[in-house]
């Protein structure tokens, strides 16, 4: 307890600096592990605030909201697994999307092209070389 009082303290004190460090925790967080479900909840009071502070704090310092920001990084770790010979439907599952259809959209959204696409063109580009 004493531990968390400390970090309050120093998130009061310390202002920008600290809850820019805050943030970027919560990053590095999110891009290591981002298949984990992680609640906006959850991910606030890691930095002692509240959700709605968070969520605008966030966007101000990365550019976009920690579901946004979580969303890109399944997608950057899905172009990985596709790689990888596994089937979409599987990685889309393994990635926490609700089911294929949701990952495929979130993959065109950020990627441009669909993952079957994007498996089609790896296996061009593959077999061109």
């Amino acid at each position: 307890m004493l531990t968390s009082v400390r970090t309050v303290y120093r998130l009061r004190d310390n202002g920008r600096k600290e809850m820019d460090a805050g943030i970027k925790i919560l990053a590095d967080k999110i891009t290591s592990h981002p298949e984990l479900e992680l609640p906006i909840e959850t991910l606030a009071a890691d930095i002692f605030v509240s959700k709605y502070y968070l969520i605008r704090k966030f966007k101000s310092s990365i550019g976009m909201t920690p579901h946004q920001f979580c969303i890109q990084n399944r997608i950057r770790k899905s172009q990985g697994l596709l790689d990888e010979e596994k089937t979409i439907s599987r990685i889309a599952a393994e990635m926490g999307f609700y089911d294929q259809s949701h990952f495929d959209k979130a993959f065109q959204r950020i990627v441009g092209i669909s993952p079957s696409e994007y498996v089609h063109s790896k296996k061009q580009i593959a077999q061109g070389t």
